[in-house]
């Protein structure tokens, strides 16, 4: 399946958190690469036939006012890896907070995570499916997650666990199917840059999902009246122009750019029709 996000989303439909996410993901990509090409550059220019691995890493820290001697973390390059999933994970949980905001704005002011076992993520699907929302994301994404998740977690609070059952029960052929450019995950001793690659575009495509699912329940009409000064605030100036034409593009521009969501004419009409 093509990842190309029109394929899956079908709808240009937006929201704030999942504007913020990409954002702030995209962010993280740029530094984690920086990351890697620096890691590649240096470990590049190390030569085991000139001398050991301590004497180039105590040379070349010298050179750049950093002192290190030695690295004594074994596998420290896995390590690095698994800390890469650090910066997807942690952006995930903040969106999810944030997608709370958006349903409590958009649809239900008392939406609220459930208080069910799990992480943020599960609390979430089980709220949404409370409400009635249905996300369609597929069982090989959740897993997918889950199994980055922990790898973040059991780094940055030093668990060492193996997550072998979470690994082996991965649907890799699926994953492979959908995300066609990218190569399969690897078990925690086998980490990659391409884990990185992998965690973050999955969590991209779940954040879409969780996304689109929204939009056939927002009432729209109810939506802009109960926050017109916030969604449409120049609308008393039209109604007393008399600017019907005029106030009708302005209610479909001001929904188009905040939501990339195109008002029916009805819909529209109905708005300014309570407006007056």
């Amino acid at each position: 399946m093509d990842r190309n996000r029109s394929t899956y989303r079908k709808t240009t439909f937006d929201i704030p958190s999942n504007r913020k996410l990409w954002l702030t993901l995209g962010q993280y990509d740029a530094l984690v690469e920086y990351q890697e090409v620096a890691s590649r550059y240096y470990l590049g220019t190390f030569d085991v036939e000139k001398e050991s691995f301590d004497a180039f890493l105590s040379r070349t820290s010298t050179a750049t006012g950093v002192r290190l001697n030695s690295i004594s973390l074994a596998n420290f390059r896995k390590k690095q890896y698994q800390g890469y999933l650090v910066f997807p994970n942690a952006s995930f949980d903040n969106f999810v907070m944030d997608f709370v905001d958006d349903v409590r704005f958009l649809i239900d002011p008392a939406f609220a995570l459930s208080k069910i076992d799990g992480s943020k993520f599960d609390k979430l699907l089980d709220a949404l499916s409370q409400s009635g929302i249905s996300p369609s994301i597929e069982k090989f994404k959740k897993d997918l997650y889950n199994y980055y998740r922990l790898l973040r977690n059991d780094v940055a609070h030093c668990l060492n666990q193996d997550y072998e059952k979470e690994y082996k029960a991965i649907d890799k052929i699926a994953i492979a199917a959908f995300y066609t450019t990218l190569n399969e995950p690897k078990e925690k001793s086998q980490l990659s840059f391409d884990d990185f690659v992998l965690c973050t575009a999955n969590i991209k495509n779940i954040a879409d999902l969780l996304t689109v699912s929204l939009l056939p329940h927002i009432d729209w009409k109810a939506l802009v009246l109960r926050n017109k000064d916030k969604l449409i605030p120049r609308h008393v100036r039209f109604l007393h122009e008399g600017r019907t034409k005029r106030h009708h593009t302005y209610v479909l521009n001001c929904i188009r750019n905040l939501y990339g969501y195109t008002l029916d004419k009805l819909t529209i009409n109905n708005i300014i029709d309570s407006l007056e």
